[in-house]
């Protein structure tokens, strides 16, 4: 039966609730513990490069350290640049028997080769015309001589001649460029530190073990990868991310490794300019917690099909008796015959086969009366037919009292009463007009001969406390307007603006035309009013402010209409807007 759908959508309404509660504390979890989870690895991770940083950065310090042993020995500056030193192969000897107890004393340094200012080598091994050229003819060194540095390290190499053959970690050295300068700064050659790099960055081959790190990566300023382990990338691949020329202390960034959305750290050491950068993927950080929203997925899935079954269970106790009651119902709409029903149930719904049992009884109890209620309806509605009858016979006929003042106003002319007959001649013209009907469309000119009318009246009580004025452009007079659409307006100016100020009024009607619109505005220098229209209904033959705005709407449509513009102490203005075009002219 179509009635058993009821069912099933309690059923999957439970079912949602509890899809919808699993996954908003999956995403909650998710959103609470993968910041948490990422603000402690960063934690973590910052300490970690902080230790690699600082061993390397004391490390850097310290040859540089040992190394100005020989470029503050001044006797070995001026003497390399003397005959002796290049001719004498005594000197050079005895200059690495100088230079040897210092490279001993670093297991970093392998070798100190000696320049003189005329880029002579002074080692007895690297002044042999095979490395000496390859020295010399290096692109790092000769930047060093071209930009002039106090310091420079190269890119690491197999020195003095690059070998790709054998290009591994452990054969790998980094090159250190100084200048040799004697007490009064003049340049007195070059000195070439040869460091071990596996031996300089022994931290991290230390730390790669613990595997904190997807990938450790050093970078010069110039962007050059000194040293990489695992993951790596290319500075100028982040750049919109990070200006590495303005980078000072840590900072960490997010970025795609190799497809994989990484956290970056980027440690800055000062001293050499270098750029120690640790990587670890975004799904490593949250390997653990992604274990567990899997749990709480599965333990979701698991507890959602049990309280499906329970659900269902449970909908079909609390169903049966409301579709027994959509059976009899759909019963009825095949014999016309409601029948009472036998709930077997407890509760609520006990009460509800109750209440439809007696609901039951009450239909049968009316349907038997019916009839003899519509008889009794159509004997009233003939009798309301014959009063309604007798009361429009009884109306007063409008002609009539418009008979009756052309009467007195030829009274009131005859008697030499032109005040009189002159308010009574508006007024009549007024009725006239509002007899007439509402719906037709008159010209400005003969709308405002209406308004002038309505004031002549007003005159009768007030005098010359207000003047009027209106100002019309001769082409916008035969313009087509509602009929009597302004002297609601005034009549407002008057009783609500002019009278309550108990000062001289100015009311003038300015007609103007634009952007195809006619705009037609009255003024008054009053109390001011209310902007809503809802606070401004006035009526004269029932039509006020809002019966004004509602006939414009209705003829012209919603974008026409009254709009109000006042405040207390400041006058009124009241707009109407009418469609140019849509109001035709009358020629």
């Amino acid at each position: 039966m179509k009635f058993l759908s009821i069912r099933q959508k309690i059923t999957f309404s439970y079912i949602i609730i509890i899809i919808i509660t699993v996954l908003t504390i999956g995403i909650l979890i998710s959103i609470i513990f993968s910041a948490q989870l990422t603000e402690s690895s960063k934690k973590q991770l910052n300490l970690r490069i902080e230790k690699i940083s600082r061993e390397i950065e004391d490390q850097l310090l310290q040859v540089m350290k040992t190394t100005e042993e020989i470029s503050g020995n001044q006797d070995i500056l001026h003497r390399m640049n003397t005959a002796e030193s290049t001719d004498n192969n005594v000197f050079i000897k005895k200059l690495r028997t100088i230079l040897q107890p210092t490279e001993n004393r670093s297991p970093l340094i392998e070798r100190i080769i000696l320049i003189n200012h005329n880029l002579e080598i002074l080692d007895p091994v690297y002044a042999r015309s095979l490395y000496s050229s390859a020295i010399l003819g290096d692109d790092d060194f000769s930047e060093f001589l071209r930009k002039k540095y106090f310091y420079y390290f190269a890119k690491p190499g197999t020195f003095p001649i690059d070998n790709p053959i054998d290009n591994t970690n452990s054969n790998l050295t980094i090159t250190l460029y100084q200048r040799l300068l004697d007490d009064n700064y003049w340049l007195m050659g070059y000195q070439i530190t040869v460091l071990n790099l596996r031996m300089l960055f022994s931290s991290i081959w230390n730390s790669s073990r613990d595997q904190i790190f997807s990938g450790l990566n050093i970078f010069n300023e110039r962007n050059e990868l000194l040293f990489n382990k695992g993951l790596t990338f290319s500075p100028e691949a982040i750049s919109k991310n990070l200006d590495y020329s303005k980078l000072t202390g840590n900072i960490s960034i997010n970025a795609d490794v190799n497809s994989k959305k990484c956290l970056i750290l980027i440690k800055l050491l000062p001293s050499v300019n270098w750029f120690v950068t640790g990587i670890i993927p975004y799904t490593v950080i949250l390997r653990n917690l992604n274990i567990a929203l899997k749990l709480i997925m599965l333990l979701g899935f698991v507890f959602t099909i049990v309280t499906g079954i329970i659900s269902f269970l449970l909908a079909r106790t609390i169903t049966k008796p409301i579709i027994e009651i959509a059976a009899v119902m759909y019963s009825y709409e095949k014999t016309g015959n409601l029948q009472k029903i036998d709930i077997n149930t407890s509760g609520e719904l006990k009460y509800l086969g109750e209440v439809y049992n007696k609901l039951v009884s009450q239909i049968n109890s009316f349907i038997a009366n019916i009839y003899k209620e519509q008889e009794e309806k159509h004997a009233a509605e003939l009798e309301a037919v014959k009063y309604e009858l007798d009361f429009l016979q009884a109306q007063i006929n409008p002609h009539f009292i418009h008979n009756t003042l052309n009467a007195i106003g030829y009274q009131a002319e005859k008697d030499g009463n032109t005040i009189v007959f002159e308010s009574l001649k508006s007024f009549n013209i007024l009725l006239r007009a509002a007899i007439s009907g509402t719906e037709e469309l008159v010209t400005l000119r003969q709308e405002l001969m209406l308004v002038e009318n309505f004031i002549r009246i007003q005159r009768l009580r007030y005098g010359d406390t207000f003047t009027f004025k209106y100002i019309i452009p001769g082409e916008l007079e035969t313009r087509r307007v509602p009929k009597l659409i302004l002297q609601p307006l005034v009549e407002n100016a008057i009783f609500h603006g002019i009278e309550p100020s108990k000062e001289p009024g100015k009311i003038s009607i300015i007609v103007t035309e634009k952007n195809s619109l006619l705009i037609i505005e009255v003024r008054d220098n009053g109390v001011g009013m209310d902007s809503s229209l809802e606070n401004s209904k006035r009526k004269f033959n029932k039509i006020g402010l809002q019966n004004v705005d509602e006939r414009i709407k209705i003829l012209f449509g919603p974008a026409y209409g009254l709009s109000t513009d006042g405040k207390p102490e400041m006058g009124t203005v009241i707009r109407v807007v009418l469609p140019s075009k849509g109001t035709g002219t009358d020629d």
